[in-house]
């Protein structure tokens, strides 16, 4: 029990996470992410799932399976400076023009050729991203609901929210409630899944 909670500590400190925002991201009291990384309690198959998921790892990893190990030379993504609803440079399928403004060593999980990095510029998902804060995006990855996401809407504005669809209802729903955004799922040109955040 008390590797499990080790592990989930080492991947949380990995990437720069509170245990409150593994918690947001999982769905699950911070708190309650403590006490499970101090081996207080020991967490069921569904508390797991609900990690690994935040992680964007399959379960097993928690449960002790071997870690990827980091190649020789990291692999570096593009990252790119991007102001909510500023329309930024993007393709129509999701990836940013240009060779970026910075690069950023990504954690070894992540194997998406593709992936890119945005550097976050507002304060709609503060106090979980503040401005400043380097989110990795996935294009491979389908968004589910309750990811958090970078969105593109027809009008061109770009946006970073938790992902929210009901039929042809889509939801961008920000931590600051003013800043949420419901369109019909004719208005949004693309999702790409957030799967690395450093705060």
């Amino acid at each position: 029990m008390r590797e499990i909670g080790q592990r989930i500590r080492q991947l949380r400190l990995e990437r720069g996470w509170s245990a409150a925002f593994l918690g947001q991201l999982s769905s699950l009291d911070g708190n309650h992410i403590l006490r499970i990384e101090r081996g207080e309690v020991s967490p069921g198959t569904e508390t797991l799932a609900r990690i690994a998921e935040a992680f964007n790892r399959p379960a097993s990893v928690l449960l002790g399976e071997r870690r990827p190990t980091l190649q020789e030379e990291p692999k570096t993504l593009p990252g790119f400076y991007v102001q909510a609803g500023s329309g930024a440079d993007f393709d129509d399928m999701g990836h940013p023009s240009g060779k970026g403004d910075f690069e950023i060593v990504p954690p070894a999980y992540i194997n998406d050729p593709n992936a890119y990095a945005l550097r976050v510029k507002g304060l709609s998902m503060a106090p979980l991203i503040r401005e400043g804060s380097v989110v990795i995006v996935s294009p491979k990855l389908a968004a589910q609901n309750g990811d958090i996401v970078v969105a593109r809407l027809s009008n061109g504005d770009v946006t970073l929210k938790f992902y929210y669809r009901k039929g042809d209802v889509v939801d961008l729903r920000a931590i600051n409630p003013m800043e949420s955004i419901r369109v019909h799922a004719s208005e949004v040109q693309w999702v790409r899944k957030v799967v690395w955040v450093k705060p």
